[in-house]
């Protein structure tokens, strides 16, 4: 005799409840990534901003305001510098990178026909500059603009008012589960702040490292490689190999002995950052193996394309400190 399947309306209200709130999340996806985007910043920087609150001036500690306003004039300062000194220079440099590699590509043969013909390079640079193509690059180009403005403007709101947003959240617990949540919080901020600090700190070091390399040894491009080694650091393993193959191409197409030196210096930087750096600058970071970051790269990528790639680390790093704390949990050990 068969089972008799009942399903209450209580059931199929929560049901639809699920599915509509679903609906919601990914049709605001743009809003959230922004808004989630903002409070990885906020974190980020909350270490510099309790750094500036504890200086004194005229025998009194700057306010959080000022403090908050120092970092982001700081921040905004450097990515102001980054837009109107390196990336010209990576412009000109990648110019000439491409005319180089256009010739070197143009004299290899392949059945009788040019590599460049293959990858119909010509195609690509033809469709670039349709009206239609290089109206939408001006319209993406308008659009992350004014996202980019949006989050730095919700960031600096979340930042001045970041006490009071922990408050309210922490009002949603009660006894010892208030308590966990502040730890948490607490720990969030330290460890993704640290990350953020390495990282920046390793990606800086790997790009002077690198530039410093290539300009020595006389290779072309060594801003743009450089610059490109310092993107690259934040792809565990994959980064620099990638940076390795670019600029053994580079240096290919000035002589074998400049792919020769190219490749040694890539061996030797990868092998200083691995020995020395990555030990010595993300000791006091608990970090994951290059593999989980790969991982959770290519799985943010997957579902949130750029924005994915950017918060996949940190995301990861969260997730990780709420699964400790939900295993270890007091009240589950009772």
């Amino acid at each position: 005799m068969g089972k008799e399947i009942v399903i209450s309306v209580k059931t199929i209200l929560i049901s639809l409840g699920i599915l509509a709130g679903l609906y919601v999340t990914y049709e605001l996806r743009g809003v959230l990534a922004i808004l989630l985007i903002a409070v990885l910043l906020v974190i980020s920087i909350e270490p510099a901003v309790k750094y500036f609150s504890t200086i004194t001036v005229l025998n009194k500690p700057l306010s959080r305001s000022a403090a908050v306003f120092i970092v982001y004039a700081l921040l905004i300062l450097i990515l102001a510098l980054t837009f109107t000194t390196a990336v010209p220079m990576l412009v000109n440099q990648s110019q000439s990178f491409v005319e180089n590699f256009s010739y070197l590509f143009s004299n290899v043969k392949i059945a009788g026909q040019s590599v460049l013909e293959y990858l119909s390079f010509l195609n690509v640079l033809e469709e670039l500059t349709k009206e239609r193509s290089l109206s939408s690059i001006v319209l993406n180009s308008v659009s992350f603009v004014m996202s980019l403005f949006t989050l730095v403007v919700v960031s600096i709101y979340m930042s001045l008012d970041w006490a009071n947003i922990k408050e309210r959240f922490l009002v949603l617990f009660r006894g010892k589960a208030r308590q966990d949540a502040n730890e948490v919080i607490h720990e969030i901020e330290h460890e993704v702040g640290a990350w953020v600090k390495g990282q920046l700190i390793l990606m800086l070091a790997v790009g002077l490292s690198s530039f410093v390399g290539f300009l020595l040894a006389g290779i072309s491009y060594p801003v743009a490689l450089g610059f490109i080694a310092a993107v690259l650091e934040i792809v565990p393993l994959l980064g620099p190999f990638f940076t390795a193959v670019i600029a053994v191409a580079v240096a290919l197409a000035q002589s074998p002995v400049k792919a020769a030196l190219a490749l040694g210096i890539s061996i030797a930087i990868q092998q200083l950052e691995n020995n020395f750096l990555v030990p010595k600058i993300m000791q006091k970071v608990s970090g994951f193996s290059p593999l989980v970051i790969l991982i959770a790269l290519l799985v943010g990528t997957e579902f949130f394309d750029v924005l994915g790639a950017l918060l996949a680390v940190p995301v990861t790093m969260i997730l990780r400190i709420l699964f400790v704390r939900f295993v270890h949990y007091p009240h589950l050990e009772e």
